[in-house]
């Protein structure tokens, strides 16, 4: 029985009725599509491997024009695209990319700023079309989700061992140490 309370508690986020079963279907949709069969347009594919080759000195990928979608002065640009498409979730860099108005449309940009000879700085935006469910109400799904197995074994919160499914334990933990704070709010007093 408790379970069951702790589900609802997690999951009362997405609203009541009609409007929760929707949002939910959206949200959760909209992730499904983002990772079925990702294609990356020729473009993207060649940004990307610039950029994780020269991360770290990132003064070559600065120079090279055809990783970007856009310029200004000692600003980079590259502008990303995703929506699924016919079966599959399709990437493709190019400049002035709109604002997501879907669930899974998705816009990715990315910048290398020249601070001073030798010293740049990288910044990621992300937005991402989830439906109805409002972000708000997203972070709070997630932050109950993750905090309902607090102070409770492995094995309980699942219901069976956790040594057949090491490894999406693992990945679920680590998933949990990346998002951090973002996702998860200090137990009530």
């Amino acid at each position: 029985m408790g379970g069951a309370i702790s589900c609802r508690e997690t999951f009362s986020g997405f609203g009541a009725g009609g409007r929760a079963r929707a949002g939910a279907d959206q949200l959760l949709g909209s992730l499904s599509e983002s990772f079925t069969e990702v294609a990356r347009s020729p473009k993207l594919v060649y940004a990307r491997l610039a950029i994780a080759k020269q991360s770290l000195l990132p003064s070559p990928a600065f120079r090279d024009s055809a990783v970007w979608t856009g310029s200004s002065g000692a600003v980079r640009l590259l502008e990303v695209q995703g929506a699924f498409q016919g079966g599959r979730y399709m990437l493709s860099a190019h400049p002035s990319v709109p604002a997501p108005k879907n669930p899974a449309d998705s816009r990715h940009v990315v910048t290398l700023s020249r601070l001073s000879d030798g010293e740049y700085r990288w910044d990621t935006t992300v937005d991402f079309g989830v439906g109805a469910i409002r972000p708000n109400d997203v972070a709070t799904v997630l932050s109950r989700l993750i905090s309902s197995a607090e102070g409770k074994k492995a094995e309980e919160v699942r219901g069976r061992p956790v040594a057949p499914d090491r490894l999406e334990v693992e990945l679920a933990l680590l998933a949990c140490r990346w998002l951090g704070a973002a996702v998860l709010q200090p137990a009530a007093a």
